[in-house]
């Protein structure tokens, strides 16, 4: 969240700028602010919990998205909120998978696919910004 708050207090970048630089370093784990388990970590993890740790992860995970979009002045209620949150893991988690957990999907279109993600879940955001 602390980067969150760094990219808001960017006086020298507009808000599409700030919310674009955070999707990037979301899905490539840029300059180690963010750190996303492969589907196969996740899995692991997943058998690991109980139901109830299983449940208390997600509700951080969506207290977390909720924090950030708030840092972002973006008004989601919950559903929206695990709506963008989903998008928003999925392209990072697809960042990760190609090519080796994924390596049926064209390789050499993941950045592309990558960007195509990240300017429509940008374009779905600048629908909620709060002007």
């Amino acid at each position: 969240m602390a980067y969150a708050q760094k990219l808001m207090g960017d006086q020298t970048l507009n808000w599409h700028d700030k919310i674009n630089h955070f999707l990037h370093d979301f899905c490539y784990g840029g300059q180690g602010h963010f750190t996303i388990m492969s589907v196969e970590e996740q899995q692991s993890l997943s058998k690991c919990l109980s139901g109830e740790k299983r449940e208390e992860f997600q509700t951080r995970r969506l207290t977390f998205f909720k924090e950030v979009l708030n840092i972002f002045e973006i008004n989601a209620d919950t559903q929206t909120t695990k709506l963008l949150g989903n998008l928003v893991f999925s392209a990072a988690v697809l960042c990760k998978a190609i090519p080796d957990t994924l390596p049926f999907l064209f390789s050499d279109a993941a950045d592309d696919l990558a960007e195509f993600q990240i300017n429509h879940i940008l374009k779905y955001m600048e629908t909620l910004h709060q002007s």
